[in-house]
């Protein structure tokens, strides 16, 4: 179907009931992996709704989070419709929304589906780096270790500016995620815990889990101390907290040239399972901007 007599308008809270009776009933639906969900992000803008008559036909949002990289956290169109142009009209309001800032804004998805690879490879988004899927599926996790210089212990609500500050550093600024991000991640978790170093917390993860797995959503190490077993520490931890709950599948997701993370994982008996998705970037400019080079340890 040939797109006319749309219009174009800022999704609002009032729409969260109509968005997500919308993205119940339709298949072309792009969701960025992250721990809150499409309505979470109304009133954040860009976010916009591509309407005829007032009937909804399409959907994206991509609000800057943190503030140079513009995620697109949700596309979505009715299968009646274009795609392609769809996506173009939304994609390019967004941009216009976005051209005043005075940072450079790096766009990026993840991307789950061929047709959506397809569309961002069409407008001009060229491949960054793939996320890579690894697997831990034992019959006992390997003995932890002793460190008597550092405490492992929970982590709390009070912790969750310390962590994010540990993030930040640990990670490249692509993948960092700010603190209502942490927060959200924590929420939604079943098993998160810090490590402690006189006194203050120099590293973290977060994991979530279904009846029948888990997944280690986040792990992060100060840069200073990185290289000293702590993240695998971190890790066997956790993989003693599941085991003693009758889970012995753990999933965790990592970059495919951050050799280091993968490393860690391998060392501790995680395989890759096959599953690999490309994250795909847009920016005005011809290269990614330094600052999104540099390469994260987990």
């Amino acid at each position: 179907m040939a797109l006319q007599d749309f219009k174009i308008r800022s999704a609002e809270n009032k729409d969260a009931y109509a968005l997500n009776a919308f993205l119940s009933f339709e298949d072309t639906v792009h969701r960025h992996l992250d721990w809150r969900a499409p309505a979470d992000w109304l009133g954040c803008q860009p976010y916009h709704l591509l309407l005829s008559k007032d009937r909804l036909l399409a959907a994206l949002a991509c609000p800057p989070d943190p503030p140079e990289i513009a995620w697109v956290r949700l596309f979505a169109a009715a299968q009646r419709i274009n795609t392609g142009e769809a996506w173009r009209l939304l994609f390019e309001k967004c941009q216009q929304d976005l051209a005043d800032k005075a940072t450079t804004i790096i766009y990026a998805a993840v991307s789950l589906q061929d047709w959506f690879t397809n569309i961002l490879k069409d407008h001009n988004f060229s491949h960054y780096q793939d996320i890579i899927v690894l697997e831990w599926q034992q019959a006992s996790p390997p003995s932890r270790q002793p460190m008597h210089d550092l405490n492992f212990r929970t982590m709390t609500t009070v912790d969750l500016v310390s962590v994010e500050i540990i993030d930040r550093l640990a990670f490249e600024h692509l993948w960092q995620i700010r603190l209502n991000g942490i927060t959200a991640a924590f929420q939604h978790a079943a098993y998160a815990s810090v490590v402690e170093k006189d006194g203050a917390i120099i590293a973290y993860q977060i994991t979530t889990h279904t009846p029948y797995s888990a997944h280690l959503a986040r792990l992060a190490v100060h840069p200073d101390l990185q290289g000293q077993r702590i993240g695998q520490r971190l890790v066997i931890d956790l993989l003693h907290y599941f085991h003693q709950k009758g889970i012995h599948r753990i999933t965790v997701n990592t970059q495919s040239d951050n050799l280091a993370s993968q490393a860690l994982y391998r060392n501790l008996d995680f395989k890759h399972t096959g599953e690999q998705f490309p994250v795909l970037v847009y920016n005005n400019s011809d290269t990614i901007p330094t600052i999104f080079r540099r390469n994260p340890h987990g």
